[in-house]
């Protein structure tokens, strides 16, 4: 195995976790690997689906079928209200985890979280027996995806150098 190959397969860290990336002290920092890309990758578009299968097609079905011609206004209200949630909890929760010490480490913590919480809300949604339980289950699902979200974003300019963050974002 060429010296080349064995460096793309394993993930690799900054060197120091405690200054961004890019800092100017002299530090040497470490490229991430494929499979750093790969999984980031997958964990966002995790996140994506969550979000997006929902209001793209789920939504729309249960309020048909609690409201029938009604569901399109009701849609809107949904979907307002979720949306302001996800303006507020985005940045709320992406400081949060700015600020996170754990033995998880800073992210992680609210990965699990928001996944565990975008589930609930979504279930709540599915579950819904009328409009009002929809709204509250979209919006917390709205809350706490979007807290895996800002999680995720954050991990980019952690843990990836700047001459790689296009490979790691895109």
């Amino acid at each position: 195995m060429s010296d080349m190959s064995s460096k793309a397969a394993l993930p690799t860290l900054p060197v120091r976790r405690d200054l961004p990336t890019g800092s100017d002290d002299g530090l040497v920092v470490v490229s991430v690997g494929w499979r750093f890309v790969v999984e980031y990758a997958a964990a966002y578009t995790g996140a994506i689906i969550m979000l997006i299968a929902p209001l793209v097609v789920t939504l729309a079905l249960k309020l048909d079928a609690l409201v029938g011609d009604r569901a399109p206004t009701r849609l809107a209200l949904v979907a307002g209200l979720g949306s302001l949630v996800a303006m507020v909890g985005n940045p709320v929760f992406g400081r949060l985890s700015d600020r996170t010490t754990s033995p998880l480490g800073m992210r992680r913590p609210w990965v699990l979280v928001g996944l565990v919480g975008g589930a609930a809300g979504t279930v709540t949604v599915a579950l819904a027996p009328n409009v009002a339980v929809v709204v509250l289950g979209w919006c917390v699902a709205q809350l706490f995806l979007n807290a895996v979200l800002a999680a995720l974003l954050a991990v980019l300019p952690d843990q990836v150098p700047p001459r790689q963050r296009g490979l790691g974002s895109g």
